[in-house]
C-alpha cells in the first residue's frame, strides 16, 4: 500500500470514534502526506480532467471527485464501473499533492461537492467538502501534524533525513540560427526557475545533464538536432542563481508576470529525476508546501476541537454544531427575469451578519469585455456586506449579455461567528433573448435552508429550470 499507510484502518477509526478531532488529524494528514493523489482520467491531452460521478446513496447524491491513495485501488473501482480500456488498463491522472487544492477547487464552480477517496467496493471510502480542502490543510500546518509514532512506515524519513531542494533560476539568452547561419536573437531574457533536489546542483550550478533536462522541456526532446527546415534554437549565453530560502520564501511566485525584458518559466523536479513544467501558482504552492512550520512566539495557534469548523461545521444559534452546506445552481429562467426581487428576500435573512474581506464573483468574467459598470454597495447595522453590479458584457464570441449580481464579501454571523457567502448573477443573452440564472449559498446548513426556502418562490416564479453541473 501506497507509503505503508493503511488507509482503510485509518478511515475506519475515524468512524468508530464519531469523527474525533485527533483521528481525523491522522486521516486526512495521511492523505496530504501522500505525494501524488490519483484520478481516473477523463478526455483527452492536453484537456484532461479527472472522473466525477455521483452516488445516489453517499453524500446526498451530489457530484464527487473520485480520488484515490494509490493506483491498486483506483483500477480496481475502473473495472468495477467499466473504466478500463480495452487492454483492461485505466487511464490515469496523478498529480501533486503540493497544488492539488488550487486544482480541485475550480470544480466548486460546477456544482462539484467534494472529493470521494477509494470509492473502490474493497476500500473503506471517505470524503471530504471541496471547500473544506484549504482550511484541512491550514489546519494540519499550523498544528504541525507528523504519523503517529505506531503508524509511521519504519523506513519514513525524519525531518534531518528529507532530501533536500534548491531553488534556483537559470536565465539565458537564446536565439533561433536559420540555415544562412544568421542567428534571429529573442528581444527578452528567459528565465527559467526551478525546485530540484539538491543533488542537481553543484557550485552553485545544475549539473550539465540536467541542465539539459531543462532546455529539452523548453525546446523539445531533439533541439539540438535541429528543426525540419534545419533551422535550430541556440544558447547565446546562460547563467545560474541559486536562490537562498529568504529569497524562495519571500518571493510572490503567483503574481510574476512577463515583462518586455523577461520572460518566465517554472519547473518542479522529483527524486527519481523527472520534470515537469508548472504554472507559477503550481509553483507558489510547492514552495508553501515545504515552508517550515512556526515554532516563535507570536506564532498562530492550532486549531482546537472547540473549533469544529475546520472539518466542515460551523456555530448554531443553540450552541449546538451545524453541518456546512455548499451547492451552486444554475439554470435558464425567463426573460423578462430581474434580480432585484432576489435582493428584496435575502436582506432581512441578513440582518445579523456583518461583512468581511473581499467581495468574490461568482463565475469568471473577462473584466476587459465589461461595459458601463454600475456599482453599488448595500450596508446593514454591521456596515457593508452586498455588492450590486449591473453591466453589458460582449465575450469574443459576439454575443452580448446584460448582467446584473449580487455579491456578498465572508459574512460572519454576529453571535456564532459562522461563515456564509451568498451570490447570484443573472445573465441575458440579448442576441437570443434568453437568460440564465446562477446563485450560490455556502454556509451553516440551517441558514443555507433558510435561504433555499425563501427563494423557491421567485424560482418557480421566473420558470427556473435548472442545468445539471458538471
Amino acid at each position: 500500500m501506497t507509503d505503508n499507510v493503511d488507509f482503510d484502518a485509518l478511515a475506519q477509526k475515524t468512524i468508530n470514534s464519531n469523527g474525533a478531532l485527533e483521528d481525523l488529524n491522522n486521516l486526512y494528514g495521511a492523505v496530504f502526506a501522500l505525494p501524488e493523489w490519483h484520478f481516473i482520467a477523463r478526455g483527452e491531452l492536453p484537456n484532461l480532467s479527472p472522473y466525477i460521478a455521483a452516488n445516489a446513496d453517499y453524500a446526498d447524491g451530489q457530484q464527487m471527485v473520485r480520488a484515490f491513495t494509490d493506483t491498486n485501488r483506483l483500477l480496481r473501482f475502473a473495472k468495477e464501473n467499466n473504466l478500463v480500456q480495452t487492454d483492461g488498463s485505466a487511464p490515469i491522472l496523478s498529480l501533486p499533492t503540493a497544488g492539488i487544492v488550487e486544482y480541485l477547487e475550480q470544480f466548486t464552480a460546477y456544482g462539484v461537492h467534494g472529493v470521494w477517496f477509494n470509492s473502490d467496493t474493497g476500500s473503506d471510502g471517505f470524503f471530504l467538502p471541496l471547500k473544506q480542502l484549504r482550511p484541512v490543510k491550514e489546519h494540519l500546518a499550523k498544528i504541525n501534524w507528523r504519523p503517529p509514532a505506531a503508524a509511521a512506515p519504519a523506513s519514513a524519513p525524519t525531518a534531518a533525513t528529507e532530501p533536500a531542494i534548491e531553488t534556483l533560476v537559470v536565465t539565458v539568452k537564446d536565439g533561433l540560427m536559420l540555415p544562412s547561419g544568421f542567428v534571429s536573437e529573442a528581444s527578452y531574457a528567459c528565465n527559467f526557475f526551478c525546485r530540484v533536489p539538491a543533488g542537481w546542483t553543484t557550485d552553485g550550478k545544475l549539473k550539465s545533464n540536467f541542465l539539459e533536462k531543462i532546455y529539452e522541456q523548453v525546446y523539445g526532446e531533439n533541439w539540438r538536432a535541429g528543426n525540419s527546415d534545419d533551422s535550430r534554437y541556440i544558447v547565446i549565453d546562460s547563467s545560474t542563481k541559486v536562490l537562498t530560502p529568504d529569497e524562495v520564501h519571500t518571493a510572490k511566485w503567483s503574481e510574476t508576470q512577463n515583462t518586455k525584458e523577461n520572460h518566465f518559466w517554472f519547473y518542479i523536479a522529483s527524486e527519481t529525476g523527472e520534470i515537469k513544467k508548472a504554472t507559477a501558482e503550481e509553483f507558489q504552492a510547492h514552495v508553501d508546501a515545504a515552508r517550515p512550520p512556526e515554532t516563535e512566539t507570536g506564532a498562530a495557534q492550532p486549531l482546537q476541537s472547540s473549533a469544529p469548523e475546520a472539518f466542515g461545521f460551523a456555530g448554531s444559534l443553540d450552541g449546538e454544531t451545524d453541518l456546512n452546506l455548499a451547492y451552486l445552481r444554475k439554470g435558464e429562467v425567463s426573460f423578462d427575469t430581474a434580480i432585484a426581487p432576489f435582493q428584496e428576500k435575502i436582506v432581512p435573512l441578513l440582518a445579523n451578519y456583518r461583512g468581511a474581506g473581499e467581495y468574490q464573483d461568482i463565475i469568471p468574467l473577462d473584466a476587459n469585455a465589461l461595459e458601463g459598470l454600475a456599482e453599488n454597495t448595500l450596508s446593514n447595522a454591521h456596515g457593508p456586506y452586498l455588492r450590486i453590479r449591473r453591466f453589458f458584457y460582449q465575450p469574443d464570441n459576439g454575443a452580448m449579455f446584460a448582467v446584473s449580481t449580487i455579491d456578498s464579501n465572508q459574512l460572519r454571523q454576529t453571535e456564532t461567528d459562522a461563515a456564509l457567502r451568498v451570490n447570484f448573477a443573472l445573465m441575458k443573452n440579448l442576441v437570443t433573448q434568453t437568460a440564465l440564472l446562477y446563485f450560490r449559498l455556502e454556509g451553516p446548513k440551517s441558514e443555507v435552508l433558510d435561504l433555499s426556502a425563501a427563494l423557491a418562490p421567485l424560482l418557480e416564479g421566473c420558470g427556473f429550470k435548472e442545468i445539471p453541473g458538471k
